[in-house]
């Protein structure tokens, strides 16, 4: 994960916005894709109207913990396209002003196309394009912090 001011506004977004949604569980994990960033408004106006908007594919997932190690019988979360729209403040930092999420079923594929811009579309409705890759990410953080012993061995 970057060090980047956007990136951890969207890591802190995305952790904030689905803790709610699930059961309280002793460990929260995210891997992002960013798809595409729009910024909006005009830098240094008198009105602070700058503002960027990230789409993202977003995997998210829960584990309760046994003896120090996540039980993945636990496991729950999401795996989603996202977007998050920041106002970006006078300090360069970002303040969420919308979470948005397409709704389930029928209006998964027109939520998203009336979200996403045009040219992100086949890849917001493909979630099986970077799971791989984001689950993987995931399990490099939790053997990195020690909550899962390493595959490879």
């Amino acid at each position: 994960s970057s060090s980047e001011p956007l990136d951890i506004a969207i890591h802190e977004a995305i952790l904030e916005n689905n803790r709610n949604d699930y059961r309280k569980s002793d460990i929260s994990l995210e891997s992002h894709v960013v798809l595409e960033t729009e910024t909006s408004g005009s830098p240094g106006s008198e009105r602070e109207s700058e503002s960027v908007t990230v789409y993202a594919m977003v995997l998210y997932l829960e584990y309760e913990l046994k003896d120090g190690k996540i039980d993945p019988s636990t496991e729950s979360g999401s795996h989603i396209p996202i977007a998050m729209t920041f106002d970006i403040r006078a300090d360069g930092s970002y303040l969420l002003r919308e979470y948005w999420q397409p709704r389930d079923g029928s209006y998964y594929k027109p939520d998203i196309e009336g979200k996403f811009p045009k040219s992100v579309w086949r890849y917001a409705l493909d979630t099986q394009r970077f799971i791989e890759r984001q689950q993987k990410n995931i399990d490099r953080e939790l053997v990195a912090r020690g909550y899962m012993d390493d595959q490879k061995k």
